[in-house]
C-alpha cells in the first residue's frame, strides 16, 4: 500500500511538473531581446514576438499599415521616418540581451500569435509607458486591455505637452482639455499631424 502511494504521489508530480513547463511555454514570463522589429514589437531570443500593449508605433517599413498612418503623419515619407526614430529609441532603450519582465492583460496574444505584454526593463521602468513618455509612439488602448489605461494615457499626455520625441515636429494644436481618469473604456487612439523638416 505504501508503494502505490508512493508511485500515485510521484505520477502526480511528474504530471503538475509536465503542466507547469506547457504552462510557461505559452505563458511566457519574460523576454531577452534579440531584436527589436519596430517601434513596438519585440523579437526575443526563443523566437517569440512580444507586441507591446497601450502604444502604436509609427512602420518603419513599407507595408499596409503605413496607409493607415497617413491621417496621422501626412505623407508616407513622415510616417517611415517617424517609424525609423521609434524603432531606433526602442533599441537604444532595449538592446539584444536586455532581459523583459512581461505582464499580461485580459488577452494574451493577437490574431497574428504575438505575445500581448507590458514589458519592464530590469530598473523598474516599463518600456511601453516610457515609449509614450518620450513621444514615440501613439497611444492605442483596446478593450479588454486596458490594465494601465491612466497611468499610459498620462504618459502620452506629457510628452505632448513638452514635444518629446516626435512631438517636437508637430503642429497639432494642443490644447486638449482630456483627462486621463475620465476617458472612456472604449478603444482609442489619440491624433496627430507631424510635420517634418
Amino acid at each position: 500500500m505504501g508503494k502505490r502511494k508512493s508511485k500515485g504521489l510521484w505520477l502526480l508530480f511528474g504530471v503538475l511538473l509536465g503542466a507547469l513547463l506547457i504552462f510557461q511555454r505559452y505563458h511566457k514570463q519574460h523576454c531577452v531581446v534579440s531584436e527589436i522589429v519596430d517601434g513596438d514589437t519585440i523579437l526575443c531570443a526563443d523566437g517569440f514576438r512580444v507586441r507591446l500593449l497601450g502604444v502604436d508605433a509609427p512602420e518603419a517599413v513599407l507595408n499596409r499599415r503605413v496607409e493607415l498612418q497617413l491621417k496621422y503623419f501626412g505623407s508616407v515619407e513622415r510616417v517611415l521616418k517617424a517609424g525609423k526614430e521609434a524603432k531606433e529609441f526602442l533599441e537604444s532603450l532595449t538592446p539584444p540581451g536586455t532581459r523583459l519582465q512581461l505582464e499580461y492583460d485580459v488577452e494574451k496574444k493577437d490574431r497574428y500569435g504575438r505575445i500581448l505584454a507590458y514589458a519592464w526593463l530590469p530598473d523598474g521602468r516599463m518600456v511601453n509607458e516610457t515609449l509614450l513618455r518620450e513621444g514615440y509612439a501613439l497611444l492605442l488602448v483596446i478593450p479588454p486591455n486596458e490594465k494601465y489605461r491612466i497611468t499610459l494615457t498620462e504618459a502620452y499626455l506629457e510628452a505632448q505637452r513638452k514635444k518629446k520625441g516626435l512631438w517636437r515636429y508637430t503642429t497639432y494644436p494642443f490644447t486638449s482639455t482630456i483627462s486621463p481618469s475620465t476617458l472612456p473604456f472604449s478603444s482609442f487612439r489619440m491624433p496627430i499631424v507631424f510635420t517634418f523638416a
